[in-house]
């Protein structure tokens, strides 16, 4: 009797791993893919890098009809991508705050300079000595304007 129960067991391990596992190769791709959307490939590049390894080897694996060795890079994969994922929102935010914060402290900076180029200007230098200064800060102006 316990040589039957063991001989099932087998084969229901057996056949559960007689054919590919599609359905978490393709999760791991959609990961994978929205990873790539999420901008992971220049914010998350480690993550990302190491999904799309596990995702190669994957289709490896099932070249060579290993399924539970493709089974567990599938699964691998797909984690690696979500975490690369969520990476990737971070960096993306993270520059988001940090392009903010240059272009605060650039705006400042033009306001200090216009400051001072009123102090330039009632002092009565000679238009000659202003110029460039005019020129830089209205460069500067117009850079933040399209930044």
């Amino acid at each position: 009797m316990r040589r039957v129960a063991v001989a099932i067991c087998t084969l229901l391990v057996l056949a559960g791993c007689s054919e590919a596992p599609q359905k978490e190769i393709d999760r791991a791709q959609g990961a994978i893919d929205a990873a790539r959307a999420a901008g992971a490939e220049l914010y998350a590049a480690e993550p990302f890098t190491a999904a799309t390894t596990a995702m190669q080897q994957t289709h490896e694996a099932v070249q060579q009809r290993d399924y539970r060795l493709a089974l567990s890079r599938a699964i691998d994969a797909n984690e690696r991508a979500l975490e690369a994922a969520r990476q990737a929102a971070n960096g993306k935010a993270r520059a988001q705050s940090d392009a903010d914060a240059a272009i605060t402290r650039a705006a400042i900076a033009v306001r200090q300079l216009d400051e001072r180029l009123k102090v330039a200007e009632s002092t009565r230098l000679p238009a000659r000595d202003l110029e460039p200064v005019r020129k830089f800060r209205a460069d500067a102006e117009r850079a933040l304007q399209e930044a």
